[in-house]
């Protein structure tokens, strides 16, 4: 569809003469056009925004991450430590009776666990 506007009409035309719209009509839509592309262009500007600020947040989370599971590895390593501390290499021995009378006795090498 070919549109023109008449030099000194307040009309919009189309080829064949027909009005398609009066001046005042087609200020408002080229009006609302712009206002329109004007928000359009701001909310872009404000998405963009917001995903790079979730990108950083999500950056965030994963080095609190990373800091949290080494801080557990290092708690781990720390109770594996003081658990071995409770284990004492020793010699063990003993003594009793057995079911005919006898005495017997036990003589070795081994652990000594520190329960409490």
């Amino acid at each position: 569809m070919l549109c023109f506007v008449m030099p000194g009409s307040a009309e919009v035309r189309r080829a064949d003469g027909k009005i398609v719209m009066e001046e005042s009509e087609y200020r408002f839509f080229v009006t609302e056009i712009q206002t329109l592309r004007a928000e359009n262009a701001a909310l872009k500007k404000t998405i963009e925004t917001e995903r790079a600020d979730q990108d950083a947040h999500f950056a965030g989370i994963e080095t609190e991450r990373a800091a949290n599971a080494r801080l557990v590895a290092e708690l781990r390593a720390k109770i594996d430590r003081l658990l071995r501390a409770r284990l004492y290499p020793g010699i063990i021995a003993g003594g009793g009776m057995t079911t005919r009378g006898e005495a017997e006795g036990v003589v070795g090498i081994g652990w000594k666990i520190d329960l409490w």
